[in-house]
C-alpha cells in the first residue's frame, strides 16, 4: 500500500504539470506555427506514456484492492477473575492507523480515477492533431497523413527522401476540432471542471452523457464455445467466441479444427453495444463540448447579442453543445467508412464502427433544431447545414450497398459523403463537393456508382429526381436506370 501511495503522489505531481501545460495551449499558434504543432504533439504523446506507466504500476500493486494488513494485536493474558481490558492508548492507536490507511486508499483511488480520465482526454487531443495535420515534403513533394504523419512528426524525416524540410497542411479529409483541445480535462480534473460549469452547462453535459451511452435497439448474440481436440496422445482444449446461431458454429468448428473436434460446452451471451464504450471517453467528450460552446458564446458575446431577437438564449445554450457534437459526429460518419472507423484513429475513441440509426438518432436529431443551428453558425462553431437524412442514407449504403458499389469501382469517401449531402439538401454539386473537400469528379463518380447499384429504390421522390438530373458519363446499363428513375418521379 505504501508503494501505491508513493506512486499516487508521483501521479499528482505529473498531473499538476499537465494542468499548467494545458492552460497554455494556444489554438491559433497550433494552426500557424509548425514547430509549436510538432512540440505539442510530442509532449502529449510523451505524457501518455508516463500516465500509462503510472496507472499500470498502481493497479499492478493492487494498492486499492489489497486486503488491509493491520499490525498484530497486543496479546492479552487470561485470568480467572476477569478479562484484562486493553488500555485506551492501544484503541486510539488502532483508530489512528485505520484513519491514515483509509486516507491513503482514498488518495490512491482518486489518483487512478484521474489517470484514467487524463488518458482518455489525451487520446482525444492527439487524435484531433492527427486528423488535422497532413505533412508535405518540400523536397520531393510527398504528402503523408494519419498514422504515417505521426511517425514522421516523431522522426522529423520524410519517409521518401529523409528530408527534414516538412510543412504541415490542413487535412481536408480529416474530422477535427482543434479548439476542443484546451477544453478537455487533460489533467484528469473532470469533477473540478464539472463543478465550475454553469447550471445549463451541467445540464448539457448530462444530456450528452446520456446520448453517448445509448445502447443498440436490439441485442447481438454471441457464443462462448469450449472445444476439445485430440492431438496424438494429448487432449487440447480451447475457448472461442463466435457470433451467430449454434448450427453455424458447429459447421465452423468442424471446418476449422477437423472432424475429431468435439464441443464440450456452449454459453450464450447477449449484449447491447454502447455508442461509446468507455466511461472516461464519454466524460471527456461531454465536458469538452460543453465548455467549448460556453466559452465561445462568452468570447463572442457581441455577435451573440444580435441573436437574442431571433432565438431563446437560455434554451439555445442548453442545446448548443449537443448541436456542435452532433455536427462533428455527422461529418465523421459521412466521411469515414466502417473499416476506417475500426482500424484508424478518430476524435471519438471507442465509437461503434457500425452503429444502428435508432442508436444515433437521439444525438443527431438536434441537427433539425433551427435555433441551435443558427446560433452555432453565427458564432463560428459550425459551417453549413447537414440533414439527418444524409446519415440515414449513408448507413443504408454501408449495410446493403457497399459491396455492390465497391465491385463497380473505387469511390472516395469524400465523394460519397458529398453525394449524400447533395441528395438530401439544397446544395449544388459544387457546393456539396466543396463542403467535404472533394472534387466534382469524385461526387459524380459516387452518384454514378450508386445508380448502377440500384440505390434509387431507397430514395424519396425528390432525391430520385436530383439523382436523375446529374449529367455524368455512364454505361448503357446505368443510363437506362437513370431514365427509369426519371419516369417514376
Amino acid at each position: 500500500m505504501s508503494e501505491a501511495y508513493r506512486l499516487a503522489w508521483k501521479a499528482d505531481r505529473l498531473l499538476s504539470e499537465i494542468d499548467r501545460f494545458s492552460a497554455e495551449i494556444d489554438v491559433d499558434r497550433l494552426r500557424k506555427n509548425r514547430r509549436y504543432l510538432f512540440e505539442t504533439y510530442r509532449t502529449l504523446t510523451a505524457d501518455v506514456k508516463q500516465l500509462e506507466t503510472l496507472r499500470d504500476s498502481i493497479e499492478f500493486r493492487r494498492g486499492v484492492y489489497a486486503p488491509p494488513s493491520l499490525p498484530p494485536a497486543t496479546p492479552y493474558q487470561f485470568r480467572t477473575s476477569r478479562w484484562e481490558e486493553k488500555p485506551p492508548s492501544e484503541i486510539s492507536s488502532l483508530m489512528h492507523y485505520a484513519k491514515i490507511r483509509s486516507g491513503r486508499i482514498s488518495a490512491v483511488k482518486a489518483a487512478i480515477d484521474r489517470l484514467r480520465a487524463a488518458l482518455a482526454a489525451h487520446r482525444i487531443a492527439i487524435n484531433n492533431l492527427i486528423e488535422y495535420c497532413a505533412l508535405v515534403c518540400q523536397v520531393c513533394g510527398k504528402v503523408v497523413r494519419g498514422k504515417v504523419a505521426c511517425k514522421v512528426i516523431g522522426t522529423n524525416e520524410c519517409p521518401n527522401c529523409a528530408s527534414a524540410n516538412l510543412s504541415p497542411v490542413i487535412n481536408e479529409a480529416g474530422v477535427f476540432r482543434l479548439e476542443l483541445i484546451p477544453q478537455l480535462p487533460l489533467p484528469g480534473d473532470y469533477m473540478k471542471r464539472l463543478v465550475q460549469m454553469p447550471s445549463y452547462g451541467r445540464a448539457a453535459y448530462i444530456r450528452i452523457i446520456g446520448c453517448l451511452r445509448e445502447r443498440a435497439g436490439r441485442s447481438t448474440k454471441s457464443l462462448l464455445i469450449t472445444i476439445r481436440v485430440q492431438i496424438g496422445e494429448r487432449t487440447v482444449r480451447r475457448r472461442i467466441s463466435l457470433s451467430g446461431e449454434i448450427e453455424d458454429a458447429e459447421a465452423m468448428v468442424r471446418e476449422r479444427f477437423g472432424s475429431n473436434a468435439r464441443i464440450e460446452s456452449i454459453r450464450y451471451r447477449r449484449t447491447q453495444p454502447v455508442l461509446i464504450n468507455d466511461r472516461y471517453t464519454r466524460i471527456s467528450i461531454a465536458l469538452g463540448y460543453a465548455n467549448l460552446a460556453y466559452k465561445t458564446w462568452v468570447d463572442r458575446r457581441d455577435i451573440a447579442k444580435k441573436l437574442s431577437d431571433k432565438i431563446d438564449v437560455e434554451k439555445t445554450l442548453l442545446k448548443l453543445p449537443l448541436y456542435v457534437l452532433g455536427y462533428d459526429l455527422t461529418r465523421y460518419l459521412l466521411l469515414k467508412s466502417p473499416r476506417a472507423r475500426r482500424k484508424f484513429v478518430s476524435i471519438f475513441p471507442y465509437f461503434q464502427s457500425n452503429p444502428q440509426f435508432s442508436q444515433i438518432e437521439p444525438i443527431l436529431s438536434i441537427l433539425n433544431d433551427h435555433e441551435a443551428a443558427l446560433a452555432s453558425r453565427t458564432i463560428g462553431l459550425t459551417g453549413g447545414l447537414i440533414s439527418l437524412r444524409a446519415i440515414q442514407l449513408k448507413l443504408i449504403v454501408e449495410s446493403g450497398y457497399e459491396a455492390k458499389i465497391r465491385k463497380l469501382g473505387l469511390v472516395s469517401s469524400g465523394g460519397l459523403a458529398a453525394a449524400m449531402l447533395y441528395l438530401t439538401s439544397k446544395y449544388t454539386l459544387t457546393q456539396a463537393a466543396d463542403f467535404f473537400g472533394a472534387g466534382i469528379s469524385d461526387i459524380t463518380k459516387a452518384l454514378e456508382k450508386m445508380a448502377q447499384a440500384d440505390f434509387g429504390k431507397e430514395l424519396s421522390k425528390e432525391e430520385k429526381q436530383k439523382l436523375a438530373e446529374v449529367e455524368v458519363p455512364m454505361t448503357q446499363r446505368a443510363l437506362k436506370f437513370i431514365q427509369a428513375l426519371g419516369e417514376t418521379t
